[in-house]
């Protein structure tokens, strides 16, 4: 279900500020808006300034809960623990997006969220002012991940949300934990872990439970916000492992993005990916796999355009690819015997050229062409686009290589009539 997304819908109702745009909702002469007629509402969005946890508050308590039929709630700001308590009265929930209030615990969330069976789509967010009040309070805290017994516990324990079927988890390691351990489902098919301020070791914890509990994901999504990440951090190369072989044994999933993590841009790590976990991931429609912007120091590590030729062998069902890439002066040396059938539509490269390079030559612009015409000769959409913060002299010259690509096809097509 998407959030609030027809407005003409019956019982709609949006309270941001000081504004109510729908007869549902009045404003008594506190300046507090009430709900009339509740049954008849089935989403309501509460929004307006941060900070203004209490608003939802009473709104909530004009009118009773229990007889309430909505469907849909979004809360764009921080909510209160008491408001975030009271969500479990509305039981005919089934799509929530909340921001989690600065003191909540795994307790409250597994009494609030957990308790609501028809729930079907969850967005778990953390503002920046909710994670920096939490950070103070996190040594005081035990998060049972951090033991084994504690991980064994999250990963087998049942789930009241047996019809949860998207999870959205935005915000630090605090979240993470405490919404793998609590709210994780067994029937998940979409899973988009956004991750802020996170080592590795917290989450590979996080990212364990989900996966492992949820062999049916169809959809996963895994992204670091952008500087974020701790480059000194060594131990996400230990963690590579673990992350691949989970993600490897998701044999439903269609659609894959992993963005932000520089060290799974590495080209042994990346080869690594190509050749252990794609063979496993027999129906992959869509792949997005893009590190965070590389250094010009160690641009040399990205994954060669060899790496496609691991693509081609074990993703045979890929229909769009997203991934970084070394740009070579010459394309590989494969020398086919055909051309394959690989049915890849959309392509796009994110490039960067060995230090020291002057720019790509137009020799090199067509051999690459030419191999990405043999690799995946279906192709309809080819784009280059620079990985670093600043594009590269000659950079521009890659701009010819998807009109490149279909003079190829045309060729190609041309030769087999004659």
């Amino acid at each position: 279900m998407t959030f609030l997304s027809n407005r003409q819908a019956m019982g709609y109702a949006m309270v941001s500020g000081r504004q109510a745009d729908t007869p549902l909702l009045k404003r008594s002469s506190l300046g507090v808006t009430t709900i009339s007629t509740a049954h008849q509402l089935r989403f309501l969005h509460v929004g307006g300034r941060m900070g203004l946890s209490t608003e939802i508050q009473p709104i909530f308590g004009s009118f009773q809960l229990k007889r309430s039929n909505l469907g849909a709630l979004r809360v764009t700001h921080s909510l209160s623990l008491a408001a975030l308590l009271k969500i479990k009265l509305l039981v005919t929930l089934t799509s929530v997006s909340i921001t989690l209030p600065h003191d909540v615990t795994a307790e409250h969330l597994q009494h609030s969220i957990g308790t609501l069976k028809a729930l079907e789509t969850l967005e778990v967010h953390q503002s920046p002012d909710t994670a920096l009040k939490a950070k103070g309070r996190s040594k005081k805290r035990d998060f049972s991940l951090k033991t084994g017994e504690g991980l064994n516990n999250a990963l087998c324990r049942t789930s009241p949300l047996k019809n949860l079927r998207t999870l959205t988890v935005d915000g630090d390691s605090i979240a993470q934990d405490m919404t793998a351990a609590t709210l994780s489902p067994q029937c998940l098919e979409t899973l988009h872990f956004i991750a802020s301020g996170i080592k590795a070791e917290n989450m590979v914890r996080a990212l364990t439970v989900h996966l492992q509990r949820n062999k049916t994901l169809v959809h996963l999504s895994i992204r670091v916000a952008e500087g974020e990440l701790d480059a000194k951090d060594q131990s996400w190369f230990v963690s590579v492992d673990t992350i691949f072989q989970e993600i490897g044994a998701l044999r439903n999933l269609r659609k894959m993005w992993i963005e932000g993590i520089p060290t799974l841009g590495y080209k042994r790590v990346a080869a690594d990916f190509a050749k252990t976990v794609l063979p496993n991931l027999a129906v992959l429609e869509e792949l997005v796999y893009i590190p965070d912007t590389v250094s010009k120091r160690k641009r040399h590590h990205l994954p060669r355009l060899e790496t496609l030729l691991e693509v081609q062998k074990h993703s045979k069902h890929l229909k769009v690819l997203d991934m970084a890439f070394l740009l070579p002066k010459k394309a590989p040396d494969t020398s086919p015997k055909h051309v394959s059938k690989h049915c890849l539509r959309n392509l796009s490269i994110r490039g960067a050229s060995k230090r020291g390079d002057d720019g790509a030559k137009l020799a090199a612009v067509i051999d690459v062409a030419r191999f990405l015409d043999m690799v995946f000769p279906h192709l309809r959409k080819v784009t280059v686009e620079c990985i670093g913060s600043k594009e590269e002299k000659g950079f521009g010259r890659w701009d010819q290589i998807e009109g490149l690509v279909l003079m190829n096809q045309a060729m190609r097509t041309d030769r087999g009539r004659v």
